[in-house]
């Protein structure tokens, strides 16, 4: 059974200089989650300064194995970019997620 997480993103940076912290501050199933990202948000008054998503562990690997490939890449290679369906992405990660 898939674990899924409700992640807060917050900026703790300064006016014009933002600096976003990520925190796991629940998991559970989907259902669970989505109830508890939608109560969070709503006892939140600027989403601009904090908010919150749920995610699956599946997609928070992928996001961190995409990251990681990002960072080895030539400058060549994240200036790569395909279109598919109308949305543009870096080719290597690309292909990297559709292995």
């Amino acid at each position: 059974m898939e674990k899924y997480f409700v992640v807060e993103n917050k900026n703790i940076g300064t006016i014009g200089r933002p600096e976003f912290m990520e925190n796991v501050i629940f998991s559970g199933t989907k259902n669970e989650c989505i109830a508890h990202e939608n109560e969070k948000r709503k006892q939140t008054k600027d989403t601009t300064i904090c908010d919150y998503w749920t995610i699956s562990e599946t997609e928070n690997n992928n996001q961190k194995n995409a990251a990681n490939l990002f960072q080895t890449l030539t400058e060549e290679e994240k200036n790569d970019i395909i279109v598919v369906n109308g949305k543009k992405y870096i080719r290597k990660i690309y292909e990297m997620n559709m292995r």
